[in-house]
């Protein structure tokens, strides 16, 4: 959002400011991340360029360019929305923050002959816990994750499993101060032979994991491509996936598990099977579970811990 370090588009923020505000008025949580590990604008690629440097591992080393994202952190969380004129930090909206999306570490642990280094390595996991402690402290009404896929890192024992290196899944959401651990799922891009299978595992590796942390997981991202031309692909190629995720979710769910989703239902229309028979039922059923747990069904709202002397309501009944 900023065009040069610390100076904002006022029209984008206007626009981040509706999005907010409508997902209030529809009673929807959104997770927002603070940058992008990707080449986009104001991502990670940005922040080395105004820290004056050509080297993209000196985003989480370099002291100047961890103050310019602990900056941008400020000021997004202390943004007052321009139509409900909440703080970002106040609003009950915003479910929670992701530090960077998709990160990586620079350990490539799929080369033929594995490299990593341990000391960016360990760079990049001090990085994360000093800026989520950072967020935790600037925002103490919302939750903090990591926002990567997944990866596993140097010995551990589901590195074979990796589809691609560069996190160390079960160090990085391990802080105090990350409160949830997260994953993306895409079969597509890591080339994975037997989607539903691999999908499966993936999740059931990554909800033993956290239930080793003792933190809950949901699934940030995930979804499978059809073959535009050959709509039948819908259901043939991309329905299993979908069935594998919301089963998965809601068998956890009816046995109080640690798996609380809902995964992010990426490129799905409301027309397609995708939808109508197995994201709205697997939705249902996941209302249904929550409803008949006492300590949720009797809940009423209390305000969020407001940091600018007003009261925002923390939820809906």
């Amino acid at each position: 959002m900023p065009a040069i370090a610390g100076v904002y588009n006022e029209v984008a923020f206007q626009g981040l400011d509706k999005i907010i505000n409508d997902a209030s008025e529809a009673g929807i949580k959104l997770i927002l991340p603070f940058t992008d590990n990707w080449h986009f604008q104001d991502g990670l690629f940005q922040y080395v360029e105004w820290g004056h440097s050509m080297a993209t591992g000196d985003f989480f080393t370099d002291p100047t360019i961890i103050q310019l994202y602990k900056n941008h952190v400020t000021a997004i969380v202390n943004r007052t929305n321009t139509l409900n004129g909440r703080q970002y930090k106040d609003e009950p909206a915003i479910f929670a923050w992701d530090l960077i999306n998709e990160l990586r570490d620079g350990c490539n642990t799929s080369a033929p002959n594995a490299t990593c280094d341990p000391a960016f390595t360990g760079s990049v996991q001090a990085w994360i816990e000093e800026v989520s402690a950072f967020v935790k402290a600037a925002d103490p009404n919302h939750l903090v994750t990591v926002g990567e896929e997944g990866f596993y890192g140097p010995g551990s024992p589901d590195l074979g499993s990796n589809p691609s290196p560069g996190q160390n899944f079960t160090q990085n959401m391990a802080p105090a101060t990350i409160d949830f651990a997260g994953v993306h799922i895409w079969p597509d891009l890591w080339t994975v032979k037997d989607p539903v299978g691999f999908t499966t595992a993936w999740l059931t590796a990554h909800i033993a994991n956290a239930q080793s942390l003792g933190k809950p997981f949901i699934v940030e991202e995930f979804g499978k491509s059809v073959n535009a031309r050959d709509p039948t692909t819908i259901k043939t190629v991309r329905d299993p996936v979908f069935t594998a995720v919301y089963n998965m979710l809601n068998s956890n769910l009816k046995a109080d598990g640690i798996f609380k989703g809902p995964p992010d239902t990426n490129q799905v229309l409301v027309n397609e099977s995708t939808w109508s028979s197995i994201i709205e039922p697997a939705a249902d059923g996941a209302l249904q579970t929550m409803l008949s747990n006492p300590a949720i069904s009797n809940c009423v709202p209390g305000p969020l811990k407001s940091t600018t002397g007003s009261t925002a309501t923390a939820g809906r009944r």
